[in-house]
């Protein structure tokens, strides 16, 4: 959208298994796609990226979101502040893994609060294929993913994730996308441990973008 906005020509890498809807999507901002392979996952997608870099670095310049601080701060000036201001009270928050800054941004801003919450990241098991999530073990791994920023990790197969998004559509009337039922899986999760506390989730991603997708067979 930016790019849009801008006049901006722009270049996307992103793994052929990606919805057929999300690739609509960013071609009608007029998006130039180049598809790498499946089982490459993100980390294929990022390499692709930087290999195009090198290759014409007059053409292209790389936002790098998966390595640059500036995407943790947006969380530190924004998010966080956001949370705080509408939850004071939280005790848990729990939110997908995927760039990290989401997590780390978060969590520099809520432990400063009160050191006793807890900050709780859902990676997908590795080989697993969560949209938007990645293990920290994956090719090409978050040069920003840092242990320290959360207290515990808890990993999800993509088929939990999907029953989740699935559920919540009919018991909550929420249409929200795979990384969002990842979340709320790990909410689940949390909460089973608890006898009360506040939970606070990130639900990064809407339904729409998976229509055909088997999130909705």
């Amino acid at each position: 959208m930016i790019a849009a906005v801008k006049g901006y020509k722009i270049a996307l890498t992103m793994p052929a298994s990606m919805s057929e809807e999300r690739k609509k999507i960013l071609r009608t901002y007029g998006a130039e796609l180049i598809l790498t392979p499946a089982e490459k996952g993100t980390g294929g997608a990022i390499e692709e990226a930087r290999t195009m870099l090198a290759a014409n670095p007059e053409k292209y310049w790389l936002s790098n979101q998966h390595n640059t601080l500036e995407n943790p701060m947006a969380h530190i000036t924004t998010t966080a502040e956001e949370i705080l201001k509408q939850m004071p009270t939280v005790t848990h928050f729990v939110a997908g893994m995927g760039t990290f800054g989401t997590l780390r941004g978060v969590s520099t801003v809520l432990r400063k609060h009160n050191p006793a919450i807890k900050i709780i990241g859902i990676e997908p098991v590795l080989g697993q294929r969560v949209d938007g999530l990645r293990n920290m073990n994956e090719p090409s791994p978050p040069s920003i993913f840092d242990m320290s920023f959360i207290d515990e990790k808890l990993n999800i197969m993509r088929a939990d994730a999907v029953a989740m998004a699935r559920e919540v559509a009919k018991t909550n009337g929420l249409l929200v996308g795979v990384s969002s039922g990842a979340s709320l899986w790990g909410a689940r999760e949390v909460a089973k441990k608890l006898d009360k506390g506040i939970i606070v989730i990130i639900s990064p991603d809407r339904g729409e973008k998976y229509l055909s997708t088997d999130l909705f067979e």
